[in-house]
């Protein structure tokens, strides 16, 4: 796998926009003698989309298991709204507010999109229909 960094792309005035929710801090992640991710910082901010990008092998996928909980990293840190955090695994992460929707090259043509992205882990009522308002609104709002 390369050392290459990924890209991010974030709108010029992103400093100025939304605060960061989750902050990478130099994180690198080895497997033996391979290393796949060496002193990556990364972003993300609420209200906002954050891209990343780069070339096959640049540590993206690897990137987002240790966002996600999948993978620990070797060195560095994870700063999830404004604290030092660990995220043990996706169960911890999705607890602390994370997960990755992964590439699924096989959804239910009768779904929609959102239903294709929640399915299996629907919102429910408290009379445990689905809650399909629940995902629009935030408690912050």
């Amino acid at each position: 796998m390369s050392t290459g960094a990924a890209a991010v792309a974030t709108a010029p005035t992103a400093e100025a926009d939304g605060e960061v929710v989750l902050r990478a801090v130099d994180i690198a992640k080895t497997y033996g003698v391979t290393r796949a991710l060496k002193g990556v910082n990364f972003e993300v901010r609420r209200g906002k989309v954050t891209v990343l990008f780069g070339e096959n092998g640049a540590g993206k996928s690897t990137l987002m298991k240790i966002l996600s909980g999948v993978e620990q990293p070797s060195a560095g840190q994870l700063i999830l709204d404004g604290e030092p955090t660990v995220l043990s695994s996706t169960t911890d992460a999705v607890a602390k507010g994370i997960s990755i929707i992964h590439q699924e090259l096989n959804l239910c043509s009768n779904l929609s999109v959102r239903d294709n992205i929640f399915i299996g882990r629907e919102l429910r009522t408290r009379a445990g229909g689905i809650d399909y308002g629940l995902s629009a609104r935030s408690p912050n709002s």
